[in-house]
């Protein structure tokens, strides 16, 4: 459980940083 929540959260950095990416293009 621990591992999968830990996944995810680093998922969801990723995901910020490539909307992040497409905002500032």
């Amino acid at each position: 459980m621990e591992s999968t929540r830990h996944n995810t959260t680093q998922r969801t950095g990723i995901f910020s940083v490539y909307q992040l990416k497409s905002f500032a293009d």
